[in-house]
């Protein structure tokens, strides 16, 4: 039980002196801790215990120093006294005196929720709520005293709380310090919210959880963050940099507070979550306000959207907010213009370089952020005789080109810069590299790194926590890594690496001379232009024959340019650079159809292209003829001229085929719609038909069915007709009836007149008085029925002559 120790007699100290604070924490049913208001830094704090009064303690785990000692659990109404007062008190301001302090430094007085003493007693909701009791031999001398006896009689006669019946086993938690397998613990939640009281705040970004209403105690770790720690040195916590600005930070907006954790994963025997609160998202209010920064390992498994921390993150950078007070931006030292702008992608280095045409005529080399192209593994010096080709020898490089070559080449994109990486001197395993333009480069809204890492073309690089100089978009490459490894593509997949035979028969003259005929049989086939030496000379890769070749324009001669021969330095002719521009802007890393070979030139092993010239390079012209007339420029004039002559023509007709081409789609799908027209009303006919089918055969199936009915009406009346037109004829007696075929009727002469047959009225017995069985005369009589059968009366005549012959 928490206690309290017996306050000092009320004359002989003078009157405590009323002190204010924030309830920062709840203890116990009888204790608390109340914080200041910060200045500068975090506030003081002060243990205040309730005197007068005493409740139930809470579970306390043995400490693992002691192997012998063990866990004591909650005393009954222990923790629903600290659930309580946690509800009423926690983030709230109240006044407080101290009236006794022992002289270990516990201090006991009496705590009113409000800024005044005229607030609520928190000692005294205590006892009424049958929460908390009177200290055992006290007396009730004063006014605070006998106001406590007396709440305590009525809680007690209201059967509240701990008076009430039963020995209050069911509030006595079962607390879970451990998990046997955090994993599937984590697991089995399926990321939905949980209810917790965060019980405890190691630093800013890792809290002691309480979860509901299974009493699981559990550390977890916000994702995605890492806030400044406190490192232990010699037996003592030293703090880093704003760490303890962190914590306070967390503990005054969590501490004790009712949340929801969403437990995304486990790393290591460590949980990693979020903290809903509804006043906001933790994780984020920490790195907006700089208390925290990104961590890549984690923020992957966060499942608010990792790009809302990146965003949270950048708005402290920019404000140089707390650990960011020394940050200093990859590029600020650039201008505006020169961090976002469009260019036209001319050529493209590797899988992570391409070289840009800018704005103002400038070619730049930018290099993708934060990616690292194919590479060889291993060791690559097994034939040293053999020299390396990076594009075909590296796995996957040549793939990674092509992806590169076929989405962007000529092409208009976006460029944003992210970091300039400096100049790097050679060492013993890393060469030289110049300064290095790293950016995202996105065409169609779509990030080029991201394409190329999730086809599993190029891999992410790994940074240091402190390293700055990263893609923008670094969370969505090794998300795209993630999903390529998980698919097994590219560099990833477990199948045999693709391997690319390419022969170089470029500047060897033999092998150029072994060549050309098959180049001259297979006749006009698609290649690839690799390489410009000069305006006229040229390196094409040629796919299905999986050859490299140098070609030559045939009939035209560019001026040539620079270069190192062994010993002597020969300058380039004039306008050889303009003419290399010129032809790389057309077909450089182009699909061309090249002309049909015309010859080898001796020497170089070059092979001249015949009457078809080059054809393609993405624009319908021709590489101009260009002749050096005494130095001036009379090739560059002429070759302007063609241009500006022919090019409107090209597109004209470029304008006719794409009219057409598309009246051609109209027309296509107009068929389409008749065809399918057509097809709906020959099924729609088909079904009417059908139908009408169906109608007929039963029209027919009941005419049959009604002809067969009056078919056997007329077998079954002819009988009786055949005698009708016999009586009709000559008359005939109930007797006579007999000989016609009637011979089950008989004549029954009971209450009958001995003349003749029944009258009309036979089935009453006998006819009307006077009328001595007889039909009235002139009166056509009808079968009579009987219980034998029909009776058909005689004629009046013909039964009266009857009567008298018998006579």
């Amino acid at each position: 039980m928490a206690s309290a120790a017996n306050p000092g007699q009320p004359g002989s100290a003078p009157p405590p002196v009323v002190q204010r604070g924030i309830v920062k924490m709840v203890l116990s049913g009888c204790a608390i801790i109340v914080r200041g208001q910060p200045r500068g830094g975090p506030p003081p704090e002060r243990q205040i215990n309730l005197s007068n009064i005493r409740a139930g303690s809470l579970a306390r785990r043995a400490a693992p120093s002691q192997p012998e000692a063990r866990d004591s659990p909650d005393e009954p109404w222990g923790f629903p006294a600290r659930e309580f007062l946690r509800k009423k008190l926690i983030g709230k301001e109240v006044c407080f005196t101290v009236e006794y302090k022992t002289p270990q430094g516990r201090e006991y007085g009496m705590v009113y929720l409000g800024k005044d003493t005229s607030g609520e007693n928190i000692a005294e909701s205590l006892v009424a709520e049958g929460l908390a009791s009177r200290r055992e031999g006290i007396r009730a001398n004063n006014p605070e005293q006998s106001r406590l006896a007396e709440l305590e009689e009525q809680a007690r006669s209201a059967k509240k709380g701990m008076w009430s019946e039963g020995s209050g086993s069911h509030t006595v938690r079962d607390l879970k310090y451990s998990l046997e397998n955090p994993r599937h613990f984590v697991d089995s939640l399926h990321q939905k919210p949980v209810n917790a009281i965060i019980e405890h705040v190691r630093d800013g970004s890792v809290v002691r959880a309480l979860l509901l209403p299974d009493f699981y105690l559990v550390t977890v770790m916000l994702s995605g963050i890492k806030c400044p720690t406190f490192k232990r040195e010699a037996d003592a916590e030293v703090p880093e940099p704003f760490a303890a600005e962190a914590k306070f930070f967390t503990e005054s907006r969590l501490l004790q507070r009712d949340v929801q954790i969403v437990l995304e994963s486990c790393h290591n025997q460590n949980i990693l979550g979020t903290i809903l609160h509804p006043n906001g998202n933790i994780t984020e209010l920490l790195l907006r306000e700089g208390f925290a920064r990104c961590v890549d390992w984690s923020i992957a498994v966060y499942t608010r959207g990792a790009d809302k921390l990146r965003a949270a993150e950048r708005f402290a950078k920019e404000r140089k907010l707390r650990i960011w007070r020394d940050y200093v931006a990859p590029t600020a030292n650039l201008d505006q213009k020169d961090k976002q702008f469009m260019a036209k992608v001319m050529q493209v280095l590797n899988a992570d370089a391409i070289v840009v045409k800018l704005n103002s005529g400038d070619h730049k080399t930018i290099h993708l952020s934060s990616i690292r192209p194919p590479r060889l593994e291993g060791d690559s010096s097994q034939d040293k005789n053999r020299k390396l080709r990076p594009l075909y020898d590296i796995p996957y490089m040549f793939e990674a080109r092509e992806f590169l070559r076929k989405k962007l080449i000529g092409k208009k994109v976006n460029v944003s810069v992210d970091y300039i990486r400096p100049a790097s001197s050679a060492t013993e395993t890393v060469p030289a590299f110049s300064e290095r333009t790293c950016a995202t480069v996105s065409i169609g809204g779509i990030n080029i790194a991201e394409a190329l890492v999730s086809k599993g073309l190029a891999t992410v690089l790994r940074y240091r926590q402190d390293d700055d100089q990263r893609s923008a978009h670094y969370d969505e490459l090794l998300a795209a890594e993630a999903r390529a490894i998980k698919n097994g593509k590219g560099l990833h997949s477990k199948k045999e690496v693709p391997i690319h035979r390419v022969a170089d028969i470029s500047g060897d003259t033999q092998k150029a001379k072994q060549f050309l005929p098959f180049l001259q049989r297979a006749g006009r086939s698609e290649a690839v232009v690799e390489y410009v030496f000069s305006g006229s000379r040229l390196k094409l890769f040629l796919p299905k024959e999986t050859c490299l070749i140098t070609f030559l324009l045939a009939g035209i001669e560019c001026p040539r340019g620079a270069r190192n021969v062994p010993g002597l330095a020969q300058e380039g002719e004039p306008f050889s650079e303009e003419a290399t521009l010129f032809t790389k802007e057309l077909v450089l890393q182009r699909e061309v159809r090249p002309g049909d070979p015309g010859g080898i030139r001796g020497g170089s092993g070059g092979i001249w292209g015949g009457s078809g010239g080059l054809e393609g390079g993405g624009r319908d012209a021709v590489v101009a003829v260009d002749a050096v007339v005494g130095g001036s420029r009379c090739g560059l004039w002429i070759q302007v001229w063609l241009q500006i002559q022919v090019l409107p023509w090209v597109q004209m007709w470029q304008t006719q085929v794409q009219v057409w081409t598309r009246m051609q789609a109209w027309i296509q799908l107009w068929l389409q719609i008749q065809l399918w027209v057509w097809i709906q009303l020959w099924v729609w006919i088909q079904l009417w038909l059908q139908i009408q089918l169906w109608v007929w055969i039963q029209l027919w199936v009941w005419i049959q069915l009604w002809l067969q009915i009056q078919l056997w009406l007329q077998i079954q009346q002819w009988p009786w007709i055949q005698l009708w037109q016999q009586l009709q004829a000559g008359g005939a007696s109930c007797g006579d009836m007999g000989t016609q075929g009637h011979e089950d009727v008989e004549c029954w002469d009971t209450g009958m007149n001995a003349v003749g047959c029944p009258g009309p009225f036979l089935a009453a017995g006998r006819g009307p008085r006077g009328s001595h069985g007889r039909v009235p005369a002139g009166s056509r009589s009808l079968p009579t029925p009987t219980a034998l059968g029909y009776f058909y009366p005689a004629a009046p005549a013909a039964a009266d002559s009857r009567a008298r012959s018998r006579r």
